[in-house]
């Protein structure tokens, strides 16, 4: 679904000096968040944070306990979670000290987890991009300094940007937030405009609730549009 996020929308969550509302913006991490859908994205993020107190990157059953359970709340669609735990111990194992590279925040990490070349039936290697994942991945582990990228989070972003341009006469594009260099630096240009206080978690419980809301709206309009053109279609 190609999510236009509307200018009104975003108005929502702005004072009449377009800043940020902090009241309402509060409101999203610490009340709506909890709420969401019975509680269930609070839950998992508490279950999330026990799982990720494992630091290990050596042992592939750990390793993929790790894996499949994010796969499985996040729907990173990683459909081959017992090869990506292997390439991720053999980054830990041959290239980069995963561990150390956490605690140092080195977002090279997010790329090097991201990019997997998997063998399909044919007995070929096939590269894939998990960059979602990866920068999950590394975010459980240390959310302090590895931002979560998110498809809800870019638009919302890039809209933030197309309407008030945050960067300072900068233009990104969606493109361009699929390097995480940028992504992480693009939020912390919209914390530095704003004024926010707020952790890279934080901020990512606002913006997703609000790519989530417009996405709904949008596939409750589709639907309703389908509906009427079906019955405009038996009519006629």
């Amino acid at each position: 679904m190609k999510l236009d996020i509307k200018e009104t929308l975003l108005k929502q969550y702005l004072t009449s000096d377009s800043k940020i509302d902090k009241k309402r913006w509060d409101k999203l991490i610490n009340d709506d968040w909890k709420k969401l859908d019975n509680g269930k994205y609070e839950e998992q993020e508490k279950a999330l944070k026990e799982i990720f107190k494992n630091p290990s990157h050596e042992n592939v059953a750990q390793v993929l306990i790790k894996i499949a359970i994010l796969n499985d709340f996040y729907s990173t669609n990683i459909f081959y979670t017992f090869e990506m735990a292997k390439h991720i111990m053999n980054i830990h194992k041959n290239e980069i000290n995963i561990k150390k590279a956490l605690e140092d925040g080195n977002v090279d990490l997010v790329e090097r987890i991201a990019n997997i070349k998997i063998e399909n039936k044919e007995g070929k290697l096939k590269k894939y991009c998990f960059y979602s994942f990866a920068s999950k991945y590394c975010s459980h582990h240390n959310e302090e300094k590895f931002p979560i990228y998110d498809n809800l989070v870019s638009k919302v972003l890039l809209a933030f940007n197309k309407y008030w341009n945050f960067r300072k006469g900068l233009k990104i594009e969606e493109k361009d937030l699929r390097d995480y260099k940028i992504f992480k630096a693009v939020l912390e240009d919209f914390k530095t405009h704003h004024n926010l206080s707020y952790s890279f978690k934080e901020l990512d419980k606002c913006l997703w609730q609000i790519g989530k809301k417009e996405a709904d709206e949008q596939r409750e309009r589709e639907k309703k549009a389908k509906k009427q053109q079906k019955e405009s279609q038996k009519v006629g």
